[in-house]
């Protein structure tokens, strides 16, 4: 019966987790509309950088200042407002918004709640935790029922044996 409950879960888990990751390399691939922009002039001081990002998102304050890796990246600020945060992504050079978006709304974000809570807030953590446990329980008492019995160590379990010959089986 536990079985039922936690294969679902596994499977959902074993997905969502596969995705995660992946994570360096699907939010590259999701930023890379911001990557090799054009470097036009010299870049504009980090101050100034802060504060176009500030006025996209209004009320808000400075959480986070990330680098970009290149001179042609785009400069990520992130910034709350409301105890919500925002990415912003501001053209170190121009000084043009090129997005501003919830960091609870990027996709990976989205696949990191479905994998830890199932979207369902504390509830859905309880019920992959539930999962978790059971199926932890069902490996322990598999693998009890799987082991041989009367005989010492690993006798009796199969495993390849590199001297041994093919048994025949006679139809």
């Amino acid at each position: 019966m536990q079985g039922l409950f936690c294969i679902p879960f596994i499977i959902w888990l074993s997905l969502t987790g596969m995705i995660y990751l992946w994570r360096p390399q699907l939010e590259a691939w999701l930023d890379q509309p911001y990557y090799h922009l054009p470097v036009a002039g010299r870049t504009v001081s980090p101050d100034a950088q802060v504060r176009v990002a500030l006025a996209a998102v209004p009320r808000s304050s400075l959480h986070k200042y990330v680098l970009p890796e290149h001179p042609g990246n785009a400069v990520r600020v992130i910034v709350s407002a409301d105890g919500v945060d925002h990415r912003v992504y501001v053209d170190p050079h121009s000084l043009a918004v090129l997005k501003v978006i919830g960091e609870e709304d990027r996709p990976l974000n989205v696949v990191s709640r479905l994998h830890g809570e199932l979207l369902a807030g504390v509830w859905g953590s309880y019920l992959v935790e539930i999962a978790a446990c059971w199926a932890i329980v069902m490996l322990l008492t598999g693998l009890y029922l799987w082991w041989p019995r009367n005989r010492k160590g690993l006798a009796g379990v199969p495993l390849p044996s590199p001297g041994a010959r093919p048994t025949r089986v006679l139809a």
